[in-house]
């Protein structure tokens, strides 16, 4: 067996070694020599035989249907050749499999854009075919067409998950394109038929959803899908352990210092399943307007619509501010010691990038949560300054994710974490940054942020407040939120007297003149509550029938 598999391995390499020299006779320029494996390097790397190892391994687990084990060995893979494009669009379809088509669009999309390091694709800006290669091997096929049928493969893989999420147009497109180049491929590696289903299918929803839910239907297609997510992934194990008696303690510890009127705890839900979650009571009777505790956020962030401290969210003054000194550098803040602050944190990291895309579409947004997308930047810079997964960040590793199985998956998803992941120089191989990883980070800052409006009703600041997070719902709430901005501190206060032992509690959803059965639709909506209080359990039918029905579209 152990022969068998270095002899595939060995015929694999000698294909790239092909494919190297046929790229260096025909079009030097573009060369990409870290893409290029030489038997020497498989025979002196580890890593390189691993990978391979890893890639037989995931093939075998792939086609027993063992589509679990398939993603272990084709991400371990990766880790050790992040070079292989058979890696990334093999895992695509592990991830198709699994019922994860959201993770499945990112890989087929990265598998392209790996197979673009042996040839430059610089001349066509549109997912096209390779220059066909003059090497051969065995079975009669190019090294370019060999490309071409992996190329082919990754895209519709892509364009099966579009589909299952709901993204008909671009499903639609990328079906198109697919049938446009079936006269260009020697040894096609699908069923032409199951194309033009699939095209036909996503024709067809697209058709009974404008006829079912008008015009706007469509529009809501084109930037977001539907998908099932519980709050994490089957692999990731980060939600149960936040329960851990550590995190308690530490957790303890932390309220400890900020105030003596209050602890944390353990707590369950009825409308969470009964599950342990945290949350925070009273140790001894509080009066009517007590300041409870007061907390300085972790992070803050805000939209750019009034000039404000990017560490603090202060508000800066014209006479009074400090720019990063960082040539290329614009980032403002109240003070050096603000700068300083932010740049041992995360902005030594991101100093001198370009989020100017993300901020552009951010301002367009209607509610404070579109300010999370500016979080999830700060949150993988971090990471990478601590040299960690963003989700084992300390202050934010207890807290609790989104968790609604109806969830939607926004377009800019994709768009963001690509440029989060460029700007920051996180290597594609960093697996610890990868696309399930920002999606676990935008459910738990949905869950967690605190935002305001400036007088123009527009998205303006949100901070994160890993302690004051842990306060629950409650329909009628005993305590809620204030900022004092002088100390940079935001509050709890009390809204009428608590007891001890009581739990303290805030309202998730608290609007303006909006109506029980509103407020009861938003936290479900937002935050994955099925409230049963009395102001809400009139609605719970309707809430079952919401929970059931096509085009729930959370915020975002």
């Amino acid at each position: 067996m152990e022969e068998e598999r270095d002899r595939k391995i060995k015929q694999d390499l000698d294909l790239k070694i092909k494919a190297a020299l046929a790229l260096g006779q025909m079009c030097p320029n573009v060369v990409n020599k870290a893409a290029l494996a030489t038997l020497a390097d498989f025979q002196s790397n580890p890593r390189t035989k691993e990978a391979m190892h890893r890639r037989y391994l995931g093939n075998k687990a792939l086609t027993s249907g063992d589509y679990k084990t398939a993603y272990c060995e084709y991400s371990m893979g990766i880790v050790n050749n992040p070079d292989d494009p058979a890696l990334w669009c093999n895992r695509s379809l592990a991830y198709l499999k699994l019922g994860h088509p959201e993770l499945t669009v990112v890989d087929s999309k990265r598998a392209i854009e790996v197979m673009d390091k042996y040839i430059d694709d610089s001349r066509n800006k549109k997912p096209g075919l390779k220059m066909p290669l003059i090497t051969k091997d065995n079975d009669g096929l190019t090294l370019g067409q060999k490309l071409s049928q992996l190329r082919l493969k990754a895209n519709f893989r892509a364009s099966q998950a579009l589909a299952n999420l709901e993204l008909f147009p671009d499903a639609i497109d990328s079906c198109e394109w697919l049938l446009g180049v079936i006269d260009q491929v020697k040894g096609v590696p699908f069923n032409w038929t199951d194309v033009r289903k699939l095209l036909e299918e996503c024709k067809k929803r697209l058709e009974d959803g404008r006829k079912k839910h008008g015009p706007n239907y469509v529009d809501r297609v084109e930037n977001y899908g539907k998908y099932t997510f519980r709050g994490k992934y089957w692999w990731d194990a980060r939600q149960e352990n936040r329960m851990s008696e550590g995190i308690f303690q530490n957790l303890a510890r932390k309220i400890s210092e900020i105030s003596s009127k209050v602890k944390v705890a353990k707590v369950t839900f009825e409308e969470w399943g009964n599950e342990y979650h945290y949350g925070i009571k009273a140790t001894s009777n509080i009066s009517e307007n007590t300041l409870i505790l007061e907390e300085v956020p972790f992070l803050c962030v805000n939209s750019g619509f009034t000039k404000r401290c990017d560490y603090c969210n202060y508000e800066v003054k014209k006479k009074v501010k400090y720019i990063c000194p960082k040539t290329g550098c614009k980032e403002t803040y109240c003070n050096i010691q603000c700068y300083q602050q932010a740049y041992n944190l995360y902005h030594k990291v991101m100093c001198g990038k370009d989020f100017s895309e993300i901020y552009k579409i951010v301002k367009t947004g209607v509610s404070t949560s579109s300010l999370s997308h500016l979080f999830a930047i700060k949150l993988f810079a971090i990471g990478k300054n601590r040299d960690i997964c963003p989700l084992d960040i300390e202050e934010i590793k207890h807290l609790r994710r989104w968790a609604n199985a109806y969830s939607t998956m926004p377009v800019v998803f994709f768009k963001f974490y690509k440029i989060i992941i460029k700007n920051l120089e996180i290597p594609i191989g960093d697996l610890r940054f990868d696309f399930w990883v920002y999606i676990s980070c935008m459910s738990t800052l949905g869950n967690n942020l605190f935002g305001d409006k400036d007088n123009q009703s527009r998205p303006d600041t949100s901070v994160l407040l890993p302690l004051i997070s842990l306060i629950n719902h409650d329909c009628e709430p005993n305590a809620h939120p204030t900022v004092e901005l002088n100390n940079r501190k935001w509050g709890l206060e009390a809204k009428r007297n608590i007891k001890k032992g009581e739990p303290i509690t805030v309202s998730y959803v608290n609007w303006p003149n909006m109506d029980d059965e509103e407020r009861c639709k938003r936290l479900f909506i937002q935050h994955g509550i099925k409230c049963k209080c009395k102001k809400c359990s009139p609605f719970s039918k309707l809430i079952e029938s919401y929970e059931k029905s096509e085009g729930v579209v959370a915020n975002t």
